[in-house]
């Protein structure tokens, strides 16, 4: 379930959340995301207005999703995976659209908002409609969202023209992450597919849940990229997700817990919306919402001791999230420390041990961005020489 997903990715120890405890819930942060759909009468994403918007203008008023790009369709998500994605990444209950009251399936930055781009045809068997790099990350990026979630490839295995189209908007938007799918063709070698074989999106495998939370997902597609690249990047929770699923009409969670759909599968009743899905499209939004939490946490100056306030307010770069997320995985049952690969990359995703957090860790750490080390030359850093040729 998100839930567990949630303790899973902040601490490794069942319910333990304390990046939640420490006011780090995705507070003041937009995600943009491309899927099939959003279902906005589900009560994880409906606003107390009623009413919807739709295309490129965007509402910061609205309490869950901000803006909704019809590029394809309008508010309908016929097989609830974008639901389910943007569920996991942000959903939120509430029963009037506008206090919110806790949730089954509340997502990884459950106070971040959501500026969604629909990509899905009513046809839930056909292609998505994907346009170029542009046209899909700035209407989200006006809209102040910093990171974007892809849940989606296509079957091309190497390096693509939207490969390069998400590299170049990623070097003229530095403060700007997209997070990307690895892709489902696991165990074979050799399968990750484009778009997410981008040098500079982060891209995300799967590893089983809760009980096996240390052993990858057999559907997790592995790399490396076909020019050798260790990919994906890292690994996050994707089997058996419990999310926010679509319906025809308003829908909400069930009475009680007993209520819930058993892995794979979805509850019979038409007000219950709720969805259990697995895949590396469920690791990625995970991650995203995960990468919410990490730039609340330099917005608010956590980043001095560990403590809100301890430093200045500060706008990661994408590529520092990226590299902050990185470094703190931790690594699979039967790997090494530091041991790297294509199957896990660097490792499955823990906040605790990626960013100093007072009362929780004992990290140490000093963040330095937008640094540049120049051709022969050598930057000094608390007595790491870095130079241009490393």
């Amino acid at each position: 379930a998100n839930l567990d997903a949630t303790w899973v990715t902040q601490s490794s120890v069942p319910d333990d959340v304390p990046f939640f405890n420490a006011g780090i819930t995705g507070v003041d942060q937009v995600v943009s995301v491309s899927d099939t759909g959003l279902d906005l009468q589900s009560c994880y994403f409906a606003d107390q207005s009623g009413t919807m918007s739709f295309g490129t203008g965007y509402d910061m008023s609205k309490r869950k999703v901000i803006q909704y790009v019809d590029y394809v369709n309008a508010g309908e998500d016929r097989d609830g995976h974008g639901t389910h994605v943007a569920g996991t990444i942000a959903g939120q209950r509430s029963d009037d659209g506008r206090t919110a009251t806790d949730g089954f399936v509340d997502g990884i930055a459950y106070n971040a908002q959501i500026a969604f781009f629909d990509i899905g045809k009513d046809d839930p068997s056909a292609s998505l409609l994907v346009p170029g790099a542009s046209t899909l990350l700035n209407p989200g990026y006006n809209a102040g969202a910093r990171v974007h979630s892809a849940s989606w490839g296509s079957s091309s295995d190497f390096y693509t023209n939207m490969d390069r189209d998400f590299d170049k908007y990623l070097h003229r938007n530095k403060d700007f992450l997209v997070i990307i799918a690895a892709g489902n063709e696991g165990p074979v070698t050799g399968t990750v597919r484009s778009p997410s074989h981008s040098k500079n999106v982060l891209t995300v495998g799967a590893t089983q849940n809760e009980g096996r939370l240390d052993r990858l997902a057999s559907f997790s597609s592995i790399g490396p990229a076909m020019d050798g690249r260790i990919k994906p990047d890292l690994v996050a929770p994707g089997q058996h997700i419990l999310s926010v699923g679509s319906r025809d009409g308003p829908s909400c969670d069930p009475p009680s817990e007993s209520g819930l759909p058993g892995d794979g599968g979805r509850v019979k009743a038409d007000d219950i919306g709720i969805l259990s899905l697995q895949g590396t499209s469920m690791a990625t939004p995970v991650v995203s919402g995960s990468a919410a939490l990490v730039r609340q946490y330099f917005a608010e100056g956590f980043h001095g001791d560990g403590s809100k306030g301890s430093a200045d307010p500060m706008e990661p770069s994408g590529a520092m999230m990226k590299a902050i997320m990185i470094n703190g995985a931790r690594p699979l049952s039967g790997y090494a420390l530091n041991q790297v690969d294509s199957k896990q990359g660097f490792g499955r995703l823990s906040l605790i041990d990626s960013l100093p957090l007072a009362g929780s860790n004992e990290l140490v750490a000093s963040f330095l961005d937008y640094q540049v080390v120049e051709q022969g030359k050598v930057n000094v850093y608390n007595g790491y020489d870095i130079s241009a040729n490393e």
